[in-house]
């Protein structure tokens, strides 16, 4: 009986860390909390946000998931959208600047945050929530869907950086922007470049978050 008893509570709390471990991403977040359900997007399917300031960023998603999905992804400022870009009237304290709190339900996705740093990182979040097409470049048939899930997310760390060395190693200006893009993708938010190598040396630190 105690044998049987045992085996349900480790079945039970396996199960429990699946739910918990059930998404991975990259960094893990701070906090995530699995919904039922999930987000669908179609050709139908737009982004909104609330403010001037997130324009960028939206058109910044929208060409993202364009090309892989085949979707339109219109983008305009207002409220009502499949995916919406929030910037706080009230800031948050626990995110500060650089987090975002992401919810995604069946009838909406909504990424809020203070500045426009956090919005970017959310929809880097986002995109990993989707299934691994989204990485290709060419247009692909997949369940273009997004797990219901709550992230609140915010950086241990200030400065968060990687280096470049162009002075030993040599990269084309593609090649350099590629990095950035991929270093920006995992919410690293400084570009260090190595750019001479002389008894002085040479280099350059830049944001790399958009």
């Amino acid at each position: 009986m105690k044998t049987k008893l045992m085996t349900a509570v480790l079945l039970l709390i396996f199960a429990a860390m699946g739910q918990i471990y059930a998404i991975d991403l990259i960094p893990q977040p701070v906090e995530t909390k699995i919904l039922d359900g999930s987000t669908a997007l179609t050709r139908e399917s737009s982004i909104a946000f609330n403010k001037p300031e997130g324009r960028e960023i939206a058109g910044m998603l929208a060409r993202r998931l364009r090309v892989p999905t085949g979707f339109p992804f219109e983008t305009r400022q207002g409220q009502a959208a499949t995916i919406q870009l929030r910037l706080n009237d009230t800031p948050d304290p626990t995110i500060g600047n650089e987090g975002y709190i992401l919810e995604a339900k069946p009838e909406a996705v909504v990424i809020s945050a203070n500045q426009p740093a956090g919005l970017f990182y959310g929809t880097q979040t986002l995109v990993q929530l989707l299934p691994p097409e989204i990485e290709g470049q060419l247009v692909a048939k997949a369940n273009w869907t997004i797990p219901a899930v709550r992230i609140t997310d915010y950086p241990r760390f200030g400065w968060r950086g990687l280096m470049l060395d162009v002075s030993r190693n040599f990269f084309t200006k593609d090649q350099v922007k590629t990095f950035i893009d991929q270093a920006a993708r995992f919410k690293f938010n400084t570009f260090h470049w190595h750019l001479t190598d002389d008894q002085a040396g040479g280099s350059r630190s830049s944001r790399c978050q958009n």
